[in-house]
């Protein structure tokens, strides 16, 4: 496909990673998959062992539907 001129596009700052970001894990990602998907949501940037700004606080998308037992007083199961 021919690349159409741009002066006309929105220019937009490049910012990184942001709040609103979508994301996806990266082959380094340890603990397996716990985050249920590859994809997800950037929600806060934080510090991380002293670093500014070194992190990301991520809402990963579930797609699983499980199930969870739940005690009740007594020892009853639900």
């Amino acid at each position: 496909f021919p690349v159409q001129s741009r002066r006309t596009t929105k220019q937009i700052q490049a910012r990184g990673i942001y709040p609103g970001a979508r994301v996806c894990r990266g082959p380094d990602l340890e603990y397996g998959n716990h985050d249920g998907r590859t994809f997800g949501t950037v929600t806060k940037i934080t510090n991380w062992k002293g670093n500014p700004a070194s992190a990301a606080g991520v809402s990963w998308e579930v797609w699983y539907r499980g199930h969870v037992q739940a005690r009740l007083p007594e020892g009853r199961w639900t």
